[in-house]
């Protein structure tokens, strides 16, 4: 018994690469607050009859030669412009995308994108001033001062409110940043 197998039938004549994939999300250097999102890009176009596949890369390691990911390498091919990420750890990823046609033509590689996940909240703040039931003579007595919480991933923002007792609901907030 044999089986005989066919080769994938490619255009001997097409020696076009299809265009370089455009990355559109999430946006470069951005956040994410959670490991189960979608990275995205524009489509390529190519003059070939046949449907385009993607291959992409991701890394932790932003070594790159020539415009191409070097080191820890996490590769993927899909049909589709879009790649759901679900579970990789925190840090800052770097990726890029390029398109590959049905006579294996390839694009160059996109440019390389960061995002940088951060999936844990920092720890609460400490007021340090005032002290606790500090009682103010004037509308605007007092500085109010807090530890400085720093975060392993993101900026820290800081959302403050107020009341002017234990039972009075508390004033519109502001939000401040370090």
């Amino acid at each position: 018994d044999s089986i005989e197998l066919n080769p994938i039938e490619t255009d001997p004549t097409d020696t076009e690469a299809p265009s370089v994939p455009v990355l559109t999300s999430p946006a470069n250097g951005s956040y994410e607050n959670t490991n189960d999102f979608y990275f995205n890009w524009e489509n390529s176009t190519d003059d070939s009859a046949g449907p385009l596949s993607y291959d992409s890369q991701f890394t932790m390691d932003p070594t790159e030669v020539g415009g191409v990911l070097q080191n820890g390498i996490w590769a993927s091919t899909t049909p589709t412009n879009t790649i759901h990420s679900q579970g990789a750890p925190d840090g800052t990823w770097y990726w890029q995308v390029r398109a590959t046609d049905p006579s294996d033509n390839k694009s160059d590689w996109s440019d390389i994108w960061s995002v940088t996940l951060d999936t844990h909240a920092p720890a609460a703040p400490t007021i340090t001033a005032p002290a606790d039931g500090t009682h103010g003579t004037t509308a605007s007595f007092t500085d109010v001062t807090w530890t400085d919480e720093t975060d392993s991933g993101s900026p820290v923002g800081y959302i403050y409110q107020s009341a002017t007792d234990s039972t009075t609901s508390a004033r519109p907030s502001r939000r401040l940043t370090t």
